[in-house]
């Protein structure tokens, strides 16, 4: 295929280079494409050769295997990466990064986005995952969602036929990506806005080990508790198994000390839910989504 040779790629590419868990073992393929053309391009190649992919962004939240991987990861972080402002909406391409949003919501006073602020994510990622607080959503946030499939097919999704739930939407099809969203953001004072930003980013740095590569929380809070908390009482915290750790600082959160392989995280989060389950009868359930390759059908 002629036109593919046109698109970004790397071959036997470390997915650790592209999680921010620094895990993960080499893929054959990761395509970085630009444009929607060149996502239905990639999708013809994987149709074609029958093989298995992963679509990724920026690699937070998320958990890949330590061993080799065949098919292809399509990266996004490249595509769709423009904020633009479109009458009473801003329209956020799903590989722009948080950073560069609230960056953006700043310095143009747009209020209702800083939850995202210190999430080390795409705009994509956030709206697949619905990111946010127990009080504040993106989807609280967003009027519409341009989608496109693997086969090149588009389509919008309006508010009013929108389904989301704590950290999960069930709006996309298997082979679908999100390729930007509009959202509706309030006018503030700007100055206020920064100021309220760097405060919220000084606490993270100050409550979460943003210093060591991480997916994040680790697990969903349950209704009326903090997970955190659940996994400190059972003695957990600080606890090592093999390269991974629950953080000193921050029990929900597993860290990589250095070389740290899946199962070392899996193990951890294992004995967590067992420990909590054990003392308190609470279900912990993964906030932390694993990396599994799939057929385009």
């Amino acid at each position: 295929m002629e036109l593919l040779s046109n698109i970004e790629c790397l071959k036997n590419e470390p997915l650790s280079k592209h999680t921010t868990y620094r895990i993960g073992g080499a893929v054959d393929f990761m395509f970085f494409p630009k444009t929607n053309a060149e996502v239905k391009i990639i999708g013809e190649f994987i149709q074609k050769n029958e093989l298995p992919y992963f679509v990724l962004g920026n690699g937070s939240n998320l958990l890949a295997p330590t061993e080799a991987l065949n098919g292809v990861i399509i990266n996004t972080k490249k595509w769709n990466i423009e904020i633009l402002e479109e009458k009473h909406f801003l329209k956020i391409g799903a590989g722009v990064l948080n950073a560069k949003i609230l960056r953006y919501c700043g310095e143009h006073g747009l209020s209702g986005l800083e939850y995202l602020s210190g999430v080390p994510g795409t705009f994509g990622g956030a709206i697949y995952m619905n990111a946010g607080t127990r009080a504040e959503w993106v989807s609280e946030v967003l009027e519409s969602i341009e989608i496109i499939s693997l086969k090149g097919l588009e389509r919008t999704v309006e508010k009013k036929d929108f389904s989301f739930s704590y950290r999960h939407q069930s709006i996309l099809f298997a082979d679908e990506l999100v390729s930007s969203g509009f959202v509706r953001l309030k006018k503030v004072d700007k100055d206020n806005l920064k100021k309220n930003l760097v405060d919220m980013i000084q606490k993270r740095k100050r409550a979460q080990p943003i210093e060591m590569p991480s997916c994040g929380s680790v697990f969903r809070n349950p209704e009326g508790e903090n997970s955190w908390r659940l996994i400190d009482e059972c003695g957990l915290r600080g606890k090592i198994i093999g390269a991974a750790q629950i953080s000193p600082k921050h029990s929900n959160f597993i860290v990589n000390l250095g070389g740290a392989t899946k199962e070392d995280v899996l193990s951890l989060i294992q004995l967590a839910k067992e420990s909590v389950k054990d003392r308190f009868g609470i279900d912990l359930v993964e906030e932390v989504k694993i990396l599994e390759m799939r057929f385009l059908q």
